[in-house]
């Protein structure tokens, strides 16, 4: 009995190891979150940049298969239950009253990533045996199967009232 006990336990600090988050290092090597410098900021518009220094990486084992989880510190995740679970920033600003909204963006610098399989985003449920949340492992595999960018919005208007307002990408 001593013996499997052991071996149950050396077995669960591997799986715990592995599951360690490893930081990829984009622009700094020390794990922070992202840098948001404001660049100007007058009645006619906002510049900024965004600088993501890196991001934490965990290997999970589900099933037969093995994904990575992204994270990025001190930012949410995007992704409907099943969807892949990306790492997600979002910054308010605010607009005055006017009639018009041009939004646009510059990548300056980007990096590809090869043979990641990224976690989907787990359902949130509740767990009546051990009285509390829990994550349930959902996958949307019609979503896996696509060939394109996620996700397909780039930035949301919200407003109490945004029915005069005309939204204009660059």
């Amino acid at each position: 009995m001593k013996s499997i006990l052991c071996l149950l336990l050396m077995f669960g600090m591997s799986i715990y190891t592995i599951s360690q988050p490893v930081w990829i290092t984009f622009t700094d090597p020390n794990p922070s979150g992202p840098r948001i410098t404001l660049q100007s900021s007058s009645n006619q518009q906002v510049t900024y940049i965004v600088e993501i220094p890196g991001m934490y990486v965990e290997f999970i084992i589900a099933g037969s298969d093995t994904f990575q989880r992204l994270s990025i510190p001190k930012t949410g995740v995007w992704g409907n239950y099943g969807y892949p679970e990306l790492p997600s920033l979002e910054k308010l600003i605010a607009v005055p009253e006017c009639d018009s909204i041009i939004v646009s963006y510059q990548v300056t610098d980007s990096i590809i990533l090869d043979n990641l399989t990224v976690y989907p985003r787990p359902e949130i449920v509740y767990d009546s045996l051990l009285g509390t949340f829990i994550e349930q492992f959902t996958k949307n595999d019609s979503i896996y199967q696509l060939n394109r960018f996620l996700p397909e919005i780039d930035y949301e208007i919200l407003s109490e009232d945004i029915s005069g307002i005309n939204v204009q990408p660059e």
